[in-house]
């Protein structure tokens, strides 16, 4: 009942809860938590060598911190460009959970946005790879945003979900 991407041959696929499983938390709802995890699954699946070809490592090395720290970006620029709702203050402080093991490196975290922006333009179109095609799915198209056939039908799911709004009674 976790979240991940699974990379390497035979397998590639994310593995994700149900979304009744994100109960939400005081600031956000549980679908903009399901779709944070997803967008966050979503982004490391780019990583693959047929796709933009990141460095995976193992949990706790630099290449993992390297690593989170671009999706987590990613994602929260894919949520930006999409109007998903997110709330900031999660990936900012996952995030930093990452950096500090990146503190003796001071250009990591521009390589990191710079990773996370081509990670961000693959899974909207605006960066289209030059590879063999993967297997075609029913592609979501967008009058601004064309979207990568793989990942198009998790980012069309990304795009139902509604924003929290808040409450309309006023304290009297």
């Amino acid at each position: 009942n976790r979240a991940f991407y699974a990379p390497g041959p035979g397998r590639d696929f994310i593995q994700m809860p149900h979304e009744g499983a994100f109960s939400g938390g005081s600031d956000s709802t549980g679908a903009a938590d399901f779709a944070g995890t997803l967008l966050h699954e979503i982004s490391h699946w780019t990583g693959s060598p047929s796709r933009l070809n990141r460095q995976f490592g193992v949990w706790g090395t630099d290449d993992y911190a390297r690593e989170e720290i671009r999706v987590e970006l990613a994602s929260a620029m894919v949520s930006a460009q999409l109007g998903v709702p997110t709330t900031i203050e999660n990936h900012a402080a996952y995030i930093g959970s990452w950096v500090k093991r990146l503190k003796e490196d001071k250009f990591e975290i521009f390589r990191a946005a710079r990773d996370a922006g081509k990670i961000a333009d693959f899974l909207t179109g605006r960066l289209v790879l030059d590879t063999v095609a993967e297997p075609t799915v029913d592609a979501v198209t967008s009058p601004t945003l064309p979207l990568q056939p793989t990942a198009a039908p998790a980012v069309k799911a990304l795009l139902a979900i509604k924003p929290k709004r808040p409450s309309s009674r006023t304290k009297a």
